[in-house]
C-alpha cells in the first residue's frame, strides 16, 4: 500500500510533465492528477473520503469538486448520484498560484457551500448565547464600518471545529462527571 507521501510524490510529478508539455489548460488539465492525490490518500482516512471532481451544480455554481465520505458515496447510485448531498468534507475550487485565496473563499459560489454550519453547532450556548452568532454580532460590517476580515473567517472555522469537538466529547464529558460525583471524599463538619 502506498503511504501519503508517494501519491504527492506522484502529484507534483504529473504537474511537471503536464506543464513541460505545455498543452494543458489553466486548470482542467491538472483535474486528474488532483483526484488521484486525493483518492489516494482519502482511502486511508477514517472516514474513507472519495475526491469527486467536476460536481453537478446543487444551486450554488459549478464547483471543481468535492470530498465526500465512503457513506455518502455509497449512497448515490446511477438514477440519483448523491442527490442533494453537500460534500461532508468540502469541495475544492482550484485556482492558479497567482490567485488571491482569501477572494477566491469570499465568492458567492465557495461561500453557499460553506455555510453550512451544523445546527448544533450553530445553536450551541454558553451563559444562554449562541456562542458562532454573539461573536459575528460584534463583527457586523453595519457596527465596524466594514465586513468581516479573513482572519475573522478562519476564526469563526475554528470556533466552528472546536464546537463541533466539545459537541462530540459531551457523552463522554458526562461520564466522567458521573464517574467522579461516585468518588468524592466527604468531609466531615
Amino acid at each position: 500500500m502506498k503511504d501519503s507521501i508517494q501519491f504527492v510524490e506522484e502529484y507534483f510529478k504529473d504537474l511537471r510533465d503536464i506543464h513541460q508539455r505545455g498543452g494543458g489548460v489553466k486548470e482542467e488539465s491538472f483535474y486528474g492528477s488532483l483526484a488521484n492525490l486525493l483518492n489516494g490518500i482519502g482511502k486511508n482516512l477514517k472516514p474513507q473520503v472519495k475526491c469527486i471532481i467536476q460536481l453537478t451544480n446543487r444551486g450554488a455554481g459549478q464547483l471543481d469538486g468535492g470530498l465526500l465520505t465512503k457513506e455518502q458515496w455509497d449512497h448515490g447510485n446511477e438514477k440519483t448520484p448523491l442527490l442533494g448531498e453537500v460534500p461532508a468534507r468540502g469541495v475544492i475550487e482550484t485556482k492558479p498560484t497567482s490567485d488571491d485565496t482569501w477572494g477566491t473563499a469570499e465568492v458567492e459560489q465557495v461561500s453557499k457551500y460553506r455555510k453550512n454550519v451544523p445546527a448544533r453547532v450553530w445553536e450551541y450556548t454558553i451563559g444562554g448565547y449562541q456562542v458562532i452568532k454573539k461573536w459575528l454580532s460584534y463583527r457586523e460590517a453595519d457596527l465596524l464600518g466594514r465586513p468581516v476580515t479573513p482572519d475573522e473567517a478562519r476564526e469563526v472555522m475554528n470556533m466552528a471545529r472546536r464546537t463541533t469537538a466539545i459537541i462530540l466529547f459531551q457523552p463522554t464529558l458526562d461520564e466522567n462527571y458521573e464517574q467522579c460525583k461516585k468518588t468524592v471524599y466527604e468531609w466531615s463538619k
